[in-house]
């Protein structure tokens, strides 16, 4: 269950081949949020040299998820969710993966949906589950895959079609260009 973080190198039990440059206290360690999140992830899995410590990597996600990096927003939701090295807060389990999910994080879209669904930390919503699970099997996340497969055939058919919806036009405005700037044409200002 365990949120990995491809673009930081670093799967559950990988060992990780930049650890002994990362120490606490390091400054780079100090400024940095990607580095911040890639410390409480090596704390959680005890990876590097370091022992297994969820706690201490509560305290680097955290760091990092208050500096908006998604992957450790979704991670110290599952910790909250958990109750693993913090306090189990449900609530703030679905704070953490919505504000990952809206910034694309896949994993947190399916975490969302997944809660949605169950009714844990929110009220049960089908629409809004299958919107997210929606969101993040479009970016192909295997679990949200698998549990979309589950949850179609309980909702009728005007809440798919809603679901469908909305998900689609969320998708359509990732994919949309960002605004411009006066200027940036090339042409007058």
């Amino acid at each position: 269950l365990w949120p990995c973080a491809p673009h930081l190198n670093l799967l559950p039990g990988e060992p990780d081949k930049h650890g002994e440059a990362i120490g606490i206290g390091h400054p780079f360690v100090e400024t940095s949020a990607v580095l911040e999140a890639r410390l409480g992830e090596i704390y959680y899995w005890g990876d590097a040299g370091m022992e297994r410590n969820p706690a201490e990597a509560a305290r680097w996600l955290k760091k990092a998820a208050a500096q908006g990096i998604p992957s450790a927003q979704n991670a110290l939701g599952v910790l909250h969710e958990s109750g693993v090295g913090v306090t189990k807060d449900l609530p703030e389990a679905v704070a953490w993966f919505r504000r990952a999910a809206e910034q694309g994080n896949p994993k947190a879209e399916s975490n969302l949906g997944r809660l949605y669904w169950h009714g844990v930390g929110v009220e049960r919503d089908l629409v809004q589950s299958c919107f997210w699970l929606n969101l993040a099997a479009s970016q192909g996340e295997i679990t949200a895959v698998n549990l979309l497969e589950e949850l179609k055939p309980a909702l009728s058919t005007n809440q798919l079609a809603t679901a469908e919806r909305l998900s689609q036009e969320h998708i359509a405005r990732r994919k949309a260009p960002a605004p411009r700037c006066l200027g940036e044409d090339g042409g007058g200002s």
